[in-house]
């Protein structure tokens, strides 16, 4: 259809038409394009998002029911339209350079800086690639005391908005690059608390971390602060595809994590590993995901937010009772009005719509831990475990226990590992929250745990005993049991022809006098020698190595 303005041109035939098309194309993203900012003298032209979706306060939210959704007049994106798009999510703590990264990997001039700050969700449509960037800005900004009467409000809305974008951010992007400087704890356990979700739900989702070593200008230095924070923090193996590239896989179930360094602009180190990466990220993005999804941004955006609304929002009757929060809905309206708001023009609306008679109003407590995780509802389950040691004379048991209130036996499999063994426990939902409505907030920890309890060598060689796995009351316990190192035999003389003491008397001998043999039931010496064995007791079954138990009744 773009084609047929130039098809009525006769002079216009093949390559001059790929080109004129080409040109035109070109013009599209030039006319995102918008002139110096006047606040900041020197800069440089400057890229317009696509659509900006103005959520910066839930309490805000709740209380005026509306979020406006801005775009820029030159856009083509169509919010309402479907588009085949792949989601790229670029998330990370307060100021750790995610703008600046979609800038280099896209060939943009974004606003960023310190100067800048990202508002809410930003999106940019790269037409081209079928790829829409999102930018956000990140977890932990800084917060506005101003007009407010209580010192905490401002930290707990903060705190809970930005674990909506974030948990929004997660359900909606294909690919996922989560931005920092100095690895530290909190970012790991954001890292960690990501691929949990992934694990949690099966998506086939690969994280990537860029560590952007923005100080780092020497290549030595870089080296060995990617091998310090990296290599000896995680498993896994550096990539062959170029330096400073390196996978962490726990296992094989677990989503593999990409750790990708670049280092300061116009340096030694940025000279050697930026360009060789950012392409790396770039083919990653390319090649992991060609077909993408059809996506209608605001409808996808108003179903989101309708899905975690529940969590963060009560609802209460004017007449006192409390209501369900399902009964509000987060819907997409177009604004006809297109009210222009600086550069950008207010193109439509996230509506929060609540029933008649009913009082919208933010949770405060229960919702969000310190370190921004939703704890509500749909919490991780991860229970207590104890791991001890009971010793009597030479004999070493080891113990392992799960505490697992509300798992039935037959979600929990045991697998034996060379010195130890890995625990898989599934946990869902006592309650149906669609059937049911909720007094107080509902805490269900659910979901799918696992974890290797594998021993040094240096610990002994430790097996699980015969029925020794077994799940009471909610407390799931392993016992092991070492077996023994450094035992002595004593040679008995060969039995001369006619001598009464046959070699099955030696090894019973043997074995009377080793506290860690199995015991041998009265009668089976006498029973084996019969059968013309030589005599060892049966010890109990065991399975195979590497095998499972699985509970199933008595088992």
């Amino acid at each position: 259809l773009r084609a047929l303005p130039f098809l009525r041109c006769p002079e216009l035939h093949g390559r001059e038409l790929l080109h004129e098309l080409a040109g035109q194309r070109r013009g599209r993203v030039r006319q995102r394009v918008r002139m110096p900012s006047e606040d900041v003298p020197g800069r440089g032209a400057e890229t317009m998002y696509d659509a900006i979706l103005g959520f910066q306060s839930l309490s805000d939210f709740v209380s005026s029911r509306s979020i406006d959704i801005l775009q820029s007049p030159h856009s083509l994106l169509d919010l309402g339209d479907t588009h085949r798009v792949r989601i790229v999510a670029v998330v990370g703590l307060f100021d750790k350079g995610k703008t600046y990264l979609i800038n280099k990997l896209f060939g943009l001039n974004l606003p960023s800086g310190k100067l800048f700050t990202t508002k809410g969700l930003s999106f940019f449509w790269a037409e081209e690639r079928r790829m829409l960037i999102v930018d956000s800005a990140g977890v932990q900004a800084t917060v506005s005391y101003r007009g407010s009467g209580q010192d905490v409000q401002p930290i707990v809305d903060a705190q809970t908005t930005e674990s909506i974008i974030f948990e929004v951010i997660s359900r909606m992007a294909h690919y996922l690059l989560f931005v920092v400087n100095d690895l530290t704890w909190f970012e790991q356990k954001y890292i960690a608390m990501l691929q949990q979700k992934y694990v949690q739900t099966q998506a086939s989702k690969e994280l990537i971390v860029v560590h952007n070593m923005r100080t780092t200008s020497v290549v030595e230095e870089a080296t060995s602060l990617f091998s310090h924070q990296i290599m000896q923090s995680y498993e896994g193996a550096m990539s062959h595809l170029g330096d400073l590239v390196y996978t962490a896989r726990r296992d094989e179930r677990t989503p593999a994590i990409h750790h990708v360094g670049i280092c300061m602009e116009n340096s030694e180190a940025g000279s050697k590993f930026n360009a060789p990466n950012l392409k790396y990220i770039m083919d990653s993005l390319e090649y992991r995901n060609t077909y993408g999804a059809d996506v209608k941004l605001g409808e996808r955006l108003a179903h989101e937010i309708h899905r975690i609304l529940p969590t963060f929002v009560v609802s209460e009757s004017l007449d006192g009772a409390k209501r369900s929060s399902e009964q509000m809905r987060a819907v997409y309206v177009d604004d006809e009005a297109g009210q222009r708001e600086g550069a950008y023009v207010r193109k439509a609306l996230l509506r929060l719509e609540v029933p008649h008679n009913v009082k919208a109003s933010m949770r405060t407590q229960g919702v969000v831990s310190p370190l921004g995780e939703i704890i509500a509802h749909d919490v991780n389950f991860e229970p207590k475990t104890n791991v001890y040691e009971h010793r009597e004379g030479r004999e070493v048991r080891r113990t392992i226990e799960v505490e697992c209130p509300g798992v039935p036996d037959e979600n929990i499999v045991v697998t034996e590992l060379p010195n130890g063994v890995k625990v898989e426990i599934q946990k869902d939902k006592s309650i149906d929250e669609n059937r049911v409505e909720a007094i107080e907030p509902l805490r269900q920890n659910h979901g799918r745990w696992f974890r290797e309890f594998n021993f040094e060598s240096s610990h002994g060689k430790f097996q699980v005993e015969a029925r020794g796995v077994c799940l009471e009351r909610g407390l799931l316990r392993i016992t092991l049991r070492r077996q023994s190192v450094g035992r002595t035999w004593p040679v008995q003389p060969a039995a001369a022809s006619g001598d009464e003491t046959p070699l099955t008397q030696c090894t019973a001998d043997l074995l009377a006098s080793d506290p860690d043999a199995p015991s041998t039931p009265s009668g089976s010496q006498s029973a084996s020698c019969a059968a013309g064995a030589v005599g060892l007791p049966v010890a109990p079954s065991r399975p195979e190595s590497l095998a499972s138990w699985v509970f199933s009744g008595d088992a």
